[in-house]
């Protein structure tokens, strides 16, 4: 087996700008060493998921299709993957979230910047990781919360007493969103529970 290394460039592409006189930034910077793997290799466009689909797919689909891996298949979303990529212990049955650190209005409920302005530097995100384990407990589940990189992180969930589903609504309010708190797509009691420790609404929810 030929061995390889595989970079994808992911969305360097971009979009055309004002401020570039309508190009996009790849298209206004200097880029000898790409220009001379284009000119040397072979280009082309390829659509990593179906023309049909009626929304662009996030990185983590394009990525896993770009691999060769059926995404209809194997897609477990972008928590398993980067919770995989840190080395944390993760089974079928434990919920895998990718997250982000955040600021909030004065009002303490409106998101004012999802990404904490892009500016959460390692040190303070660690700072920020060991408080939340060491002092937020919940009575029907355990978890990991760890820092990666920049304003991102991972949360591991384990449930006491049952498995947990990661059937639940996203609450980033970069992305589709239904209302405030994370809510349960199924019935199941388990994934009702599930939704209900996301959202900070179990009664047991406390602070050490």
């Amino acid at each position: 087996m030929k061995k390889i290394i595989y970079i994808i460039l992911d969305g360097l592409a971009d979009l055309p700008i004002k401020e570039l006189k309508g190009k996009t930034p790849l298209e206004a910077a200097l880029t000898p060493n790409l220009d001379r793997f284009a000119q040397r290799g072979i280009t082309g466009i390829v659509y990593p998921v179906s023309r049909d689909l009626a929304h662009v797919p996030e990185s983590d689909v394009a990525v896993i299709s770009l691999l060769g891996y059926d995404v209809e298949k194997y897609y477990t979303g972008r928590g398993p993957l980067e919770v995989f990529a840190e080395g944390l212990d993760f089974s079928s049955g434990n919920l895998a979230l990718r997250a982000n650190f955040a600021t909030l209005e004065d009002d303490g409920q409106t998101i004012k910047d999802r990404r904490v302005g892009r500016n959460l530097n390692d040190e303070e995100a660690k700072a920020l990781a060991n408080e939340i384990n060491s002092k937020i407990t919940l009575s029907n589940a355990t978890f990991i919360f760890k820092h990666t990189v920049g304003h991102r992180a991972v949360l591991v969930m384990r449930g006491m007493h049952s498995r947990l589903s990661g059937h639940v609504t996203n609450i980033d309010s970069a992305y589709e969103r239904k209302g405030m708190f994370s809510v349960a797509v199924e019935n199941p009691e388990s994934v009702l529970k599930e939704a209900q420790v996301l959202s900070g609404h179990e009664e047991s929810l406390e602070a050490k």
